[in-house]
């Protein structure tokens, strides 16, 4: 049974890059995991 949820942060722009390279890292490994199906990073356009 698949499982949702939702995580919010506010990142400071100084940190935009390392937070989007470490996400990017962490999505490719999760790819990996036996019955992980997809998992998707949002971004609030109007932030």
């Amino acid at each position: 049974m698949p499982i949702t949820f939702g995580l919010g942060y506010d990142i400071k722009e100084e940190f935009v890059n390392e937070f989007m390279k470490t996400s990017k890292e962490t999505l490719a490994l999760m790819d990996t995991m036996q019955g992980h199906i997809k998992t998707y990073l949002y971004r609030d356009a109007f932030k």
